[in-house]
């Protein structure tokens, strides 16, 4: 597992360990609304246990215990679903990760954590309306007559700041899985410039066994042939680098311009490569030749650049016949082909410039084998790997793959991020709902005296709808704002897991806020509903 894949892996750890801090939290303040809101639906009688001598830190305490429960219950909840969901999540696992590679066992530091998070959370998002709770306005309460009145949403900015940060949280989570989606969607029709399917390839190092350069050559060309007869093989070609495994780079001097001329070169990813390469890997020729067997050290030197090498030391001219020398090796060699641009290092990267050169002039001992087959290339694995070994016993083969393979590893963590995210916006958006339905469920049933008034004044009951439903609108849309302007700055930090997705995709955020917006619409209009079937009577008589 290389650099990149560890910085993959963390990158994607932080965002698991931050979709679920944020889903804590939606639901975190979900819980802490529904909780005002219930102690707003109890005022009366904690004003009457106050008024008969019950002091504020026993309803304090009585408050926080009811919390407490509440978290504790979640948190087992929580466990059981974890314990349950393990294999799920392991076979989520990068290819990389071996069955033992991780130990997912629910041990006591599991357990604490799950323990800690649950009492912290429960003191924290319950103090609040707990100390509010406690101190009721006896005078008011009383004299109200535990009606209601006007005691209802506007008059309590907690709970509407509570709603507008649930809606800025779903927001944040819902754009994150937006973008995600998006990214897979475009990622699965990224051009590789080579064909992926159908091939495999596992690396040898003959410089081990100290071959020598004659002996080297001689064995490639008989790996080849016997590759090439094997069952299941339609091609099979030697190169010095890997798909997407990068290379090395050396400087390049197009002629006339070298060393002394202050022209200071540009790093370009060399391969060196057999003759039937480019048809092994299906890279389209543009113009000129590919290599063939005539291509040996008494011949000219040539080479053949991809498109992007052009564009880089001939911009707009016809690259055949233009030579160039590496750093320190004044070997002129000639451009004879052109070929395709091709992924050298990752997918989603912009196109990089590479030089490929004949491994009959720039002999290479350690190199990788790619073989094409006609089916699966999972089932001639073990053949190739038999017919590679039986040209010597003591040959070391390492890192045997599938192209597949290692694209499933590339894409992993941002495959993995796009799951996630698509799971607990999904989870984000039903606890904003719920939380939104219930805080309007409990000020429609404070306001119910004050609804009846109204409509026993000439409301009509579109007037109440749109009473209700402008309440919990405004509390979206600023909701909605406030979480626009923090999805611009956090989505940035997930860019490098994104294709061709920018972090302030405007498609993305239009339709995450047009899903919220209807899904609390919806939420809205139920509690508005019922308001409209108050009977104006009854209302006024209630106590």
């Amino acid at each position: 597992m290389g650099a990149n894949d560890h910085q993959q892996i963390a990158l994607a750890g932080s965002t698991m360990m931050s979709i679920v801090g944020l889903v804590l939290l939606i639901a975190c303040v979900n819980l802490a609304n529904l909780l005002l809101a219930q102690g707003a639906r109890r005022q009366k009688e904690i004003s009457l246990r106050a008024a008969l001598g019950a002091n504020r830190s026993r309803i304090v305490r009585q408050m926080l215990t009811e919390s407490m429960m509440l978290a504790l219950a979640g948190g087992a909840v929580g466990l059981a679903i974890a314990y349950a969901g393990r294999s799920i999540l392991w076979s989520f696992r990068p290819p990389f990760i071996e069955q033992s590679g991780v130990d997912l066992s629910l041990d006591s530091h599991v357990l604490l954590f799950t323990l800690g998070v649950a009492i912290l959370t429960g003191l924290i998002f319950g103090l609040v309306p707990a100390v509010k709770a406690s101190r009721p306005d006896l005078m008011e309460i009383l004299k109200a007559g535990g009606r209601g009145g006007t005691m209802g949403w506007r008059r309590d900015p907690l709970r509407s700041l509570l709603v507008i940060g649930e809606m800025a949280l779903a927001l944040i989570a819902l754009v994150g899985a937006g973008l995600f989606l998006r990214s897979m969607q475009n990622a699965q029709k990224i051009d590789l410039g080579f064909e992926s399917k159908n091939l495999l390839a596992m690396n040898f190092d003959l410089g081990a066994l100290h071959y020598e350069e004659g002996r080297g050559e001689q064995f490639y060309r008989a790996t080849i042939e016997r590759i090439i007869n094997s069952p299941g093989v339609a091609s099979a070609s030697i190169a010095s680098n890997p798909p997407l495994g990068g290379g090395f780079a050396r400087t390049v001097f197009p002629e006339g311009r070298d060393e002394n001329s202050g022209y200071r070169g540009t790093l370009t990813t060399v391969n060196d490569i057999t003759p039937n390469y480019f048809d092994t890997l299906r890279i389209p020729l543009v113009r000129g030749r590919t290599f063939t067997d005539s291509d040996r050290k008494e011949t000219a030197v040539v080479a053949i650049a991809s498109e992007a090498m052009v564009k880089q030391y001939w911009p707009n001219e016809n690259a055949l016949g233009k030579r160039f020398h590496f750093f320190g090796d004044p070997t002129l060699r000639e451009i004879v082909g052109v070929v395709a641009n091709s992924v050298v290092n990752e997918v989603g990267e912009a196109p990089q410039p590479i030089v490929f050169l004949p491994m009959a002039q720039d002999y290479v001992p350690a190199v990788t084998l790619q073989v094409r087959t006609t089916g699966a290339p999972e089932s001639a694995l073990s053949t190739t790997r038999a017919a590679l070994q039986s040209m010597d016993p003591n040959l070391a083969i390492t890192n045997v793959f599938t192209i597949e393979e290692i694209l499933a590893q590339a894409l992993w963590a941002p495959r993995m991020g796009g799951i996630l995210l698509t799971l607990f916006g999904g989870l984000a958006l039903i606890l904003s709902a719920v939380g939104v339905y219930g805080v309007l469920s409990y000020s429609v049933n404070q306001q119910t005296r004050e609804i009846g008034l109204r409509m026993a004044m000439g409301a009509q009951r579109g007037d109440v709808l749109l009473l209700i439903l402008g309440q919990g609108l405004r509390l979206t849309v600023v909701g909605l704002g406030v979480g626009v302007l923090a999805a611009l700055a956090l989505m940035r930090v997930l860019v490098s897991l994104l294709f061709n997705v920018k972090a302030y995709d405007p498609y993305t955020y239009t339709a995450v806020i047009v899903l919220l917006t209807a899904v609390a619409l919806i939420a809205c209009y139920i509690p508005a509903r019922r308001a409209m079937r108050v009977d104006p009577m009854v209302a006024l008589r209630e106590d």
